[in-house]
C-alpha cells in the first residue's frame, strides 16, 4: 500500500509518425551491430525543441535527423554518414554529433504526417 493514489489514467493518440516515404526497411551496419542483423525503417531518439515548437529528431542508422512542425508535417533536415546519437540546438540551428557543423542542411524534403 503507497502513501499516494495511483495516477490518474490519461488518454493517448498517436501524434504524428515517420512517413512511408522515409522508411527504408533494409539491412545496415547499425542494424548489424544493434538487432542482431534485423532490417530497420528507423530508430529515432535524441527528441528537441526549438523556439518555435518544432521538435528534431535523429534516426540512427541512418544518419538523418528530422523536423517535425506543430502540425505533424516531417521534413529530412540533414542526412550524412555517420549514427547521430543526440540532438542540441546552437542559437536557432539544431545540430547533432561533432561532425555536423551547426546544422548545416544538405537537403530538406517535406512529406505530410
Amino acid at each position: 500500500m503507497g502513501l499516494y493514489p495511483p495516477p490518474a489514467r490519461l488518454p493517448v493518440s498517436i501524434f504524428s509518425r515517420l512517413p512511408d516515404k522515409f522508411r527504408h526497411k533494409v539491412p545496415t551496419a547499425w542494424a548489424d551491430a544493434n538487432r542482431g542483423g534485423n532490417a530497420v525503417d528507423s530508430f529515432l531518439e535524441g527528441p528537441s525543441f526549438d523556439r518555435a515548437s518544432n521538435l528534431y529528431v535523429t534516426d540512427i542508422p541512418f544518419g538523418r535527423i528530422f523536423r517535425i512542425s506543430p502540425d505533424g508535417m516531417w521534413t529530412l533536415v540533414t542526412e550524412y554518414d555517420g549514427w547521430p546519437t543526440v540532438s542540441r540546438f546552437t542559437g536557432m540551428a539544431a545540430s547533432s554529433s561533432p561532425t555536423t557543423s551547426g546544422g548545416s542542411c544538405c537537403s530538406t524534403r517535406t512529406a505530410a504526417r
